[in-house]
């Protein structure tokens, strides 16, 4: 017997939707350098604890 679908049996539909990424979305991050590459010093780090406070 022959299947309707031809020799593969179609087991799923896929769907594309298009999303932004997530630095897409973070507009401070556009136009620079990955958080990876940059150079973080000490004296930044305390800036942003003090912040926290």
């Amino acid at each position: 017997m022959r299947s309707p679908w031809g020799e593969k049996i179609p087991i799923g539909i896929f769907y594309r939707v298009e999303k932004p990424t997530f630095s897409d979305r973070l507009s401070w991050m556009v136009d620079r350098p990955p958080l990876v590459d940059r150079v973080w010093e000490p004296r930044d780090a305390q800036r942003f604890m003090k912040e926290l406070e």
